[in-house]
């Protein structure tokens, strides 16, 4: 009955013209999650770091590190996405 809707199965087991969009992704998903809690403990952390030393910028340091896992998160959910959707 799906084949009727127009509708088909992807490798991920989503539907394609389902309207959910790619949030429908698991690994899309996760991927907004950590993006979302690097910036709101980014923020926190910035404050905490400007009212106890502001003379000493320590945050920057643990910004760039996570940067750099965030960057390696995105960058093996969103070229798997696209190798997926080659096929």
């Amino acid at each position: 009955m799906q084949e009727d809707l127009g509708e088909k199965e992807t490798s991920s087991g989503n539907r394609k013209g389902g309207g959910r969009g790619m949030l429908a992704d698991p690994p899309v998903r996760g991927f907004v999650y950590h993006a979302v809690l690097y910036l709101g403990v980014m923020l926190v952390l910035l404050a905490v770091n400007l009212r106890i030393a502001p003379e000493n910028l320590w945050v920057q340091w643990i910004a760039i590190l996570w940067g750099f896992f965030l960057f390696w998160n995105a960058w093996q959910v969103f070229s798997t996405r696209k190798s997926l959707d080659q096929r």
